[in-house]
């Protein structure tokens, strides 16, 4: 007769934990009783059904209460019976306890003879392993049973990919583009079809929430990413990163399989095919359909409050950031003013390198959500203005200022070489698609949304209303007008910064006109004193972008001085203002690095570096020998305190180590 099987219990231990919270129950049962009836009685499976139907109505009396509105013995019930279901189901259950019984009766082979190794290896083999399950048949169970619950996992979500669970079999079609991803009148949304829904807010408790926002929001979302979104035609791989970005942002290819299953695929460095602008902006609404609109339908569900323009600011800042979404949702929710809204928009939890960047883009999100700009406003900006203004422009002190002057400020700026949003879009057919389906009035929210400010702020506001005015006769090319209003503007704030990079341009156009020294000088101060500004203030006012714009102006600044010296035969002083023309261009090379700015900027910086070289003598041809010095390497981040050159200061690192000109 077989020995009888004692395996031990793995849930012990949390029966006893069961047992004890019983116990505790008990004793708070015996000094206060739950309401009329005892909780225990009422569950006790024993007990009459009569009993069961009045347990049954008074839990119903309390559903709507939460758990800590239950007495204490009540409580602890619950947390006991969910140890022991815990333990029933996950450790000690029926199955278990069969598998090791099981295991533990599993008959061995005998071993095969030594002489007949290699005939009997099966059987040994087999020996081996039954007694090895026979002697552990607890760790084979509990291997077993996981590895099957594993197994009922896996399949059930091959059904539920399979099944599709946003795109039922109408959806498939409609979307459905297996060969080109082209666009024709077969195989994308007549938009013309949904201008009726256009105007409206798609509710997230919807089962086709993902194709209704798709249709509803696609036009508003397309214009703004193609300003927020820089277009590629080609993939680009950006500097730090490993995977290449195709047409407006897209770092996956998406493709539908053979059971109209939406799938991704990284898109790779060398490998990823270039596409049409038709293709991209379809791969931009497969992203929307696979990453964005079902992170917009979780964080929107049961936020009543957020309006259509709200959805979109949404999709737009977390079309690169899906996470983000979450908390920018959660603030616009308890918000109960515009400003809150717009400074919903500030939650990033990135990078910190991808800060400034972000925050510009938010901008524009936070003020197409609060109204401050509209539809129309978008398709009048040049593609990525956005990038232009330095952040300290729209964001002091954890604030977006969405005021009308700093509005009218960023939608003013433009771009070289970039056309209008609206004049982008008009150029390929799904394009002018999205144009003619835009709709009129987009949106219950209409004109500048007011947004309360501080003296402070509105002192802000009034230092960019008179930059607006100097930008306006700079453009008229009365630069002498320009340098007084831009003067002004920094008396108003002294850290508008925008002001600071203008005056040293319009100094420089004055040179220009000129040619008269003394303001290619004030173009130079104009930037050591914004320079000094932004360095003082590092978390508010950095931005690596504007940093490397203002160390070219210094540069070109000295390289023009260095030409009329050289024109004059004063080959010394155009030496010394070629060397600091130099240093400006490396540390605005630097800067750009940094801020991750295009290839062809850099290639514009670095060709100015290759001219400066040209202009210095080499040390073959130097005619005068200098006095041997400890060599040191002038660079972004060298820990030196400064350079002299001359008696005159070319380089002096900031408290990050950031060069000044």
């Amino acid at each position: 007769m077989a020995a009888e099987i004692t395996v031990k219990k793995t849930g012990a231990k949390l029966d006893g934990v069961a047992d004890g919270l019983a116990e505790k129950r008990a004793k708070v049962k015996k000094r206060k009783p739950v309401y009329k009836i005892e909780f225990e009685d009422v569950f006790d499976p024993a007990a009459e059904d009569k009993r069961m139907q009045v347990f049954a109505k008074w839990l119903g009396e309390r559903a709507e209460h939460n758990i800590s509105k239950l007495s204490g013995a009540a409580k602890l019930w619950l947390m006991e019976y969910m140890v022991r279901a815990f333990n029933a189901l996950t450790l000690d259950n029926a199955l278990l306890r069969k598998m090791e019984q099981a295991y533990a009766k599993a008959k061995v082979s005998p071993k095969g003879k030594k002489q007949q190794f290699i005939k009997n290896i099966g059987p040994n083999i087999k020996h081996y392993f039954k007694s090895v399950i026979k002697k552990n048949p607890a760790v084979f169970s509990y291997l077993s049973y996981y590895m099957m619950m594993g197994a009922v996992l896996l399949g059930g979500w091959g059904v539920y990919e399979v099944a599709g669970k946003d795109n039922d079999s109408k959806t498939k079609k409609e979307i459905r583009n297996d060969q080109d991803s082209t666009w024709n009148d077969d195989t994308v949304l007549k938009y013309e079809e949904f201008a009726k829904i256009n105007g409206g807010y798609v509710n997230p408790n919807r089962k086709d929430y993902v194709k209704a926002a798709l249709e509803a929001y696609w036009p508003e979302i397309a214009i703004g990413l193609t300003e927020l979104e820089t277009y590629r035609a080609k993939p680009v791989v950006h500097q730090g990163e490993k995977r290449a970005t195709n047409g407006l942002g897209c770092t996956w290819t998406y493709t539908y399989d053979k059971n109209g299953v939406l799938r991704q695929a990284k898109n790779i460095a060398g490998k990823t095919k270039t596409l049409t602008k038709e293709q991209n902006y379809e791969q931009v609404r497969r992203h929307l359909i696979a990453s964005t609109l079902p992170m917009l339908k979780k964080v929107t569900k049961g936020k009543t409050n957020i309006t259509r323009r709200q959805a979109i600011a949404l999709v737009l800042a977390g079309y690169q950031r899906p996470a983000d979404m979450v908390g920018i949702a959660t603030k616009i929710a308890k918000a109960k003013t515009s400003r809150q809204i717009a400074d919903a928009f500030t939650h990033y939890n990135g990078p910190e390198g991808d800060r400034v960047g972000t925050m510009k883009r938010r901008w524009v999100c936070a003020a197409y959500a609060i109204g401050a700009i509209d539809i129309q406003d978008l398709l009048n900006m040049t593609r990525d203005s956005f990038s232009i203004p330095l952040l300290s422009s729209v964001y002091k002190n954890g604030h977006f200022l969405l005021g009308k002057q700093t509005v009218n400020f960023v939608l003013g700026c433009e771009r070289k070489n970039y056309n209008k949003v609206g004049e982008f879009l008009s150029d390929f057919e799904g394009g002018r698609r999205i144009l003619v389906s835009v709709a009129k009035n987009n949106d219950d929210v209409t004109g500048i949304a007011a947004v309360e400010m501080s003296e402070e702020e509105k002192q802000i506001e009034k230092s960019m209303e008179i930059l607006n005015k100097g930008n306006r006769v700079y453009k008229s090319g009365e630069y002498e007008k320009a340098v007084v209003l831009y003067e002004d503007a920094i008396k108003a704030n002294e850290n508008n910064m925008e002001a600071y990079s203008s005056l040293a341009l319009a100094y420089l156009r004055l040179g220009d006109e000129t040619k008269d020294i003394r303001y290619y000088n004030k173009c130079i101060n104009a930037v050591v004193e914004g320079n000094k500004r932004m360095n003082a203030n590092v978390g508010l006012l950095m931005d690596r972008g504007v940093k490397a714009a203002s160390y070219y102006n210094a540069g070109k600044a000295r390289e023009k001085m260095g030409n009329i010296y050289r024109d004059k035969k004063d080959i010394v002083k155009a030496n010394e203002c070629y060397a600091k023309a130099k240093i400006n261009y490396e540390t605005a090379l630097e800067n750009a690095k940094l801020a991750g700015l295009s290839k062809s900027r850099q290639d514009v910086y670095q060709k100015a570096i290759n001219r400066m070289k040209a202009h210095l003598p080499t040390k073959s041809t130097a005619k005068t020998k200098k006095a041997p010095q400890k060599k040191k390497k002038v660079a972004f981040n060298d820990g030196i305190n400064k350079i002299q050159y001359k008696g005159f200061l070319v380089y002096e690192p900031d408290a990050n180590d950031n060069s000044m000109a």
